[in-house]
């Protein structure tokens, strides 16, 4: 990765110390909402042309709510969190945003402070993979969704590619509590089309509020298998619409998963969505909704959950107005310990799954016969006892125990996670978060005890091969082929980094000059 890239993608990062936004305008779709928000409108256009230099200069963090008055009710904007639970905290939580546990504070705080009703809703796009880990967390994300009780959940083309039992079960749930999810045109499935409620109808602080979300033809075509039915996006609103206007709803809020193009085709074709939320936006999102032609606001979410969007709700004898606030979800908010517990829960599922063998787990390891196998960094300490010793300082040598001992979370181990595994320990696939069959598969005795820690392999490769041309009978030239295969350059060293130094994981990584940096921390060179 070169440093001018680098220097983009922190650019990017910058943008979760956005400025705030608190504009108050009156809420009637046309033209008297659109002389109240021309001059706010404007400025968001301004910032989308020019959105890296607007974020990446205002790195500080920014008041909340500043000079806003108590609203009567006060939407909570989510989606997108594919998956992104917690903030995995390997570079310290005061370091990264985003997670369940702070977003639930958040929504308790407004709750709280304004004597209020806050209102959670989400675009969807739960989770990122399939397979039974993907499955697990889909159903602890639903019992968080519940606990925080949201009151409209769109679904994502991923959520839809779980497997129908589990999305049937996670969804629907048990007992009296209604489903947080909603749908003007996805039939959940065929033999039970009562299951999903196409809009929801919201009374609070004297308001009605109407909120259905709608799943784009495009993104359809993402989701194979006969189970679930859609209908187009357009018809499906159409009929969705009659019934709200019937229920005289004081505004009309839209879910879109889709394109932007296509969400904004849909709100200038239904303009009673006074807001329409969109999956489509960019990773880091507008800190000022987009005010479309009709008057509508459109709002983005950004991505892994990282912000959450909080509109103030007044009602007032003109109609209801509101006010804008893109939050953060940093450090300032606690963990919700209700939803604390909800992820320890789903921590000791992974365990019970990863006891039961890694078929019931849903983990199938790579195949590694007959190629350069895991041995153990102790092995290649044996020789390279020099490079041994500045591996032993470094926080790779203790990455699996900052799982089974977290510094910070420490109630909640994750050495069974393997979505955390895959890069704290030796022989995963980092970004496929699967082990090979030489690599690390548990801390017993009798698995992989020595393939604990990010260790030498995972950088230099396997190894095995390595290790018997050394003690073997093999000629010079087989000795000198090998070992050249165990070289790892500094351009090749780089890339294999940020393999799990991602964005997400290490946002320090990518500042200017941070490679060679950190670099030097563990640079070695050949044995001793």
């Amino acid at each position: 990765m070169t440093g001018t890239r680098r220097r983009i993608e922190f650019a990017a990062i910058a943008a979760v110390f956005a400025l705030l936004i608190a504009a108050a305008i009156g809420w009637q779709p046309g033209a008297a909402a659109g002389r109240a928000i021309a001059e706010d409108a404007a400025q968001s256009d301004a910032a989308k042309s020019d959105a890296t230099k607007d974020v990446a200069t205002t790195q500080r963090r920014e008041e909340l709510f500043v000079g806003w008055e108590a609203p009567s009710a006060a939407l909570v904007i989510s989606g997108m969190l594919e998956g992104h639970i917690e903030p995995c905290g390997c570079t310290g939580l005061t370091n990264q945003k985003g997670g369940l546990m702070r977003r639930h504070t958040l929504i308790e705080q407004i709750a709280a402070d304004w004597k209020c009703e806050a209102l959670p809703i989400d675009v969807g796009q739960s989770v990122k993979h399939t397979g039974r880990q993907a499955e697990i967390k889909f159903h602890r994300m639903v019992d968080a969704y519940r606990a925080m009780k949201y009151r409209a959940v769109a679904f994502g083309p991923a959520d839809l590619r779980l497997s129908a039992g589990e999305l049937y079960t996670a969804v629907v749930g048990a007992g009296d509590a209604p489903t947080p999810f909603v749908s003007a045109n996805v039939g959940l499935f065929a033999f039970d089309e009562s299951a999903l409620p196409f809009f929801r109808t919201i009374e609070s602080g004297g308001m009605k509020i109407g909120v259905t979300s709608v799943l784009t033809d495009s993104a359809q075509k993402e989701v194979a298998g006969e189970e679930i039915k859609f209908k187009p996006a357009t018809e499906s609103l159409a009929e969705v619409g009659k019934s709200l206007t019937a229920a005289k709803c004081d505004i009309q809020v839209l879910l879109v998963h889709g394109s932007m193009k296509e969400t904004e085709e849909l709100a200038a074709k239904f303009p009673k969505f006074g807001i329409v939320v969109t999956s489509g936006g960019a990773d880091e999102p507008l800190r000022r909704p987009k005010q479309l032609k009709h008057g509508a606001l459109l709002v983005e979410v950004g991505r892994k959950g990282i912000y959450a969007g909080v509109v103030g709700l007044y009602k007032t004898a003109a109609g209801v107005r509101f006010r804008y606030q893109l939050v953060p979800l940093d450090d300032r908010f606690e963990d919700s310990p209700k939803i604390v517990k909800i992820m320890a829960a789903y921590q000791q599922e992974l365990q019970n799954a990863w006891e039961m063998g890694l078929d019931a787990y849903g983990i199938k390891p790579i195949d590694d016969t007959g190629r350069r196998q895991f041995v153990g960094s102790h092995k290649c300490g044996e020789c390279h006892s020099t490079a041994f010793e500045i591996w032993e300082k470094t926080p790779h040598a203790h990455a699996t125990e900052s799982l089974v001992h977290p510094p910070e979370r420490s109630e909640i181990a994750r050495h069974f996670d393997a979505e955390c595994l895959s890069c704290h320990v030796t022989g995963w696939e980092p970004q496929k978060f699967v082990p090979y069959a030489s690599g690390f598969l548990g801390l017993a005795k009798t698995a992989t005890p020595h393939l604990t820690g990010s260790g030498c392999e995972n950088c230099h490769g396997p190894g095995s091969k390595h290790v018997a041309a050394e003690e073997g009978d093999a000629d010079d030239a087989t000795r000198l082929r090998v070992r050249s295969e165990m070289i790892l350059k500094l351009d090749v060293a780089e890339r294999t980094c940020v393999k799990c130094h991602d964005l997400e994981n290490s946002p320090d990584f990518y500042k200017p000059g941070a490679f060679e940096k950190y670099w030097k921390r563990v640079e070695h060179k050949g044995k001793d």
